[in-house]
């Protein structure tokens, strides 16, 4: 223990202030990363909500006593990722997030006992708008929906009656687009849900403001745009039904087709009147018969009774009566002529002109084993082609009359498996938030271990380790296995040196010229020679005069020690005062 203390006052002020300051940058290092580590994950719990849902959502997870972050000025919350179910659920129940509206749920305040009719039907529709908006906002391409109602009230005694109408504008999630086909199904569910609402009585805004659908009878003032989508339509159509009947007999992603069409989109009305002369029928027939008879006498006979009898005489006297007789028979006879009347309507959106091209990869073999295994391709043959054209003709409604065309061409697709530089990854079902938190783990921990091994290991050891050992020539000392040093002859003269300099430094003269500094080479020498003499023979408290001490050592290891000073004058010395302040 007192090692380690007398290992540190060593350090000095300079590298204790140092040494503490990596010690303390080396425990906040290490908080961070166990608070980093022993954290939750935090995962989105709500996003892009308004300030009234937020709000609520907080104060109810502090209630609750759960963790959690805000972000995006409040509009997005973080929770545990282990709890974001159970709260999900939770928030449900109590009819959390709103998203900014408000549903049926208006009708369960108290107080809505003393409330007219009129808040009442304004709470109605507030209710249906929200629950609507709700409903609309569970699509997947859809953040946020707003809708406004306009149910017309029929007034009393009035014949005209107004129809329901609705507008909806929607806020889509990212850059996606809603299409013809989700839009309908948003008209077709508010339409069915209010009473008396018809689906083209609904138009729907984003919030880009694109008119993604407008109220029947409204003009079309993008009737190009109309007729480009519905050619697009068209031949998207055409094309997804050729490929995948095609590529049950190729192989999957062994097939592309390209489709033109030209449409026409001119709507023509004909009416034709059509005779049949043969197909005459008597409509009516009108016979008329007329006969008349008229006689003239010459001579008059007497006016009585007897001659106006039927058979009585008529008087006459003379021979000279004529009498005239004519007849007129007409028949009258009216015929039906066979009449057909024809009206031809020829709606917009026929085919005109069909182009369809059909590019088909051959087939690929595999030649050779093991790593020399390498896959060879092989073109269709042109009996394949040609059945591959006869399917696709059939199918697509063909009519050389209208000059359509359709190409079949066997070519080789560039694939990235055929590259040779190309390497298959295999990736780890892991999310983004997975991978980033294992890089900050990574990167974090290969920081710890850079710390204690280039930082806290040097130091520690610069305090347990003991200085190295070294002879009074400042060189090393050789260790045996267990760490003690390896004594030699001239490590124990060298180690004896001490005890004799000691009865020879209570010179005053030695003294004071070491202490000042002005034991000169020369001196020093004589100093260690004369030390050395009394170890061989005289006495270690005896005064040496050291003017008589050169010539007297003879002593192998001796010389080499005195060899030693004079090569290293200035080390010896160093050695000398350190002896001199040293505890017998």
């Amino acid at each position: 223990m007192n090692s380690i203390f007398d290992a540190i006052k060593a350090l000095g002020p300079a590298r204790i202030l140092a040494t503490g300051m990596v010690l303390a940058t080396v425990i906040a290092f290490f908080v961070v990363l166990t608070t980093r580590l022993t954290s939750p994950n935090m995962v989105l719990l709500y996003g892009e909500l308004n300030q009234n849902d937020a709000g609520q959502i907080t104060a109810k997870l502090e209630s609750m006593g759960m963790p959690y972050e805000l972000k995006g000025d409040g509009s997005v919350i973080h929770v545990p990722s282990d709890q974001v179910l159970k709260l999900r659920m939770a928030m449900a129940t109590q009819g959390l997030p709103t998203g900014g509206s408000v549903g049926y749920e208006l009708f369960d305040r108290s107080d809505s006992l003393g409330t007219t009719s009129f808040v009442q039907n304004i709470n109605h529709l507030r209710a249906l708008e929200g629950e609507m908006a709700r409903t609309i906002a569970t699509i997947d391409k859809v953040a946020a929906a707003r809708v406004h109602l306009v149910l017309p009230r029929r007034e009393l005694f009035s014949r005209e009656r107004r129809k329901a109408s609705a507008s909806i504008i929607l806020r889509v999630r990212g850059n996606r687009i809603l299409d013809t086909n989700q839009v309908t199904a948003i008209q077709a569910l508010v339409a069915a849900a209010v009473a008396g609402l018809k689906p083209g009585m609904v138009s729907i805004v984003d919030d880009r403001g694109n008119l993604l659908s407008r109220q029947s009878g409204a003009a079309d003032a993008s009737g190009a745009g109309t007729i480009g989508k519905h050619r697009l339509s068209y031949e998207t159509r055409v094309k997804e039904a050729l490929e995948s009947m095609i590529e049950r007999s190729a192989g999957l992603g062994s097939v592309r087709v390209e489709v033109s069409a030209e449409l026409n989109f001119d709507r023509i009305t004909t009416n034709s009147e059509l005779y049949d002369p043969d197909g005459q029928v008597a409509r009516s027939t009108q016979s008329v018969e007329q006969s008349e008879t008229s006689a003239d006498s010459s001579s008059s006979g007497t006016v009585s009774v007897s001659t106006n009898l039927p058979e009585g005489d008529d008087g006459t006297t003379g021979s000279g009566n004529t009498s005239n007789k004519s007849g007129r028979v007409e028949e009258t006879i009216n015929y039906e002529i066979s009449k057909t009347i024809r009206t031809q309507i020829h709606e917009s959106g026929t085919v005109k002109r069909l182009s369809v091209a059909v590019l088909v990869d051959g087939t690929y073999a595999t030649e050779g084993e093991g790593d020399e295994a390498k896959r060879v391709y092989q073109p269709r043959s042109a009996e394949e082609l040609k059945q591959i054209e006869e399917l696709v003709t059939s199918s697509v409604g063909f009519d050389e009359a209208r000059g359509d065309t359709v190409k079949v061409i066997n070519m080789r697709f560039a694939r990235l498996e055929d590259d040779p530089d190309f390497v298959a990854e295999e990736g780890f079902a892991l999310t983004k938030g997975d991978i980033f938190r294992l890089a900050e783990v990574g990167s974090l921990a290969l920081i710890g271990i850079l710390v204690i091994f280039l930082v806290l290991r040097p130091l520690i050891s610069r305090v347990l380790t003991p200085g190295q050992v070294v002879d009074t020539a400042g060189q090393p000392v050789p260790l045996d296995e267990e760490g003690q040093p390896i004594i030699t002859d001239q490590v124990k003269v060298a180690g004896q040196l001490p005890a004799a300099l000691t009865s020879q430094l209570s010179n005053p003269e030695v003294i004071k010229a070491v202490e000042s500094g002005n034991l000169g080479d020369a001196e020093a020498q004589q100093l260690v020679q004369a030390a050395v003499a009394r170890l061989q023979g005289g006495s270690a408290t005896d005064q040496i005069d050291m003017a008589e001490i050169e010539g007297r050592v003879t002593d192998n290891s001796t010389r080499k020690l005195i060899e030693m000073v004079e090569n290293h004058p200035e080390e010896a010395v160093a050695i000398m005062r350190t002896w001199m302040y040293q505890e017998v």
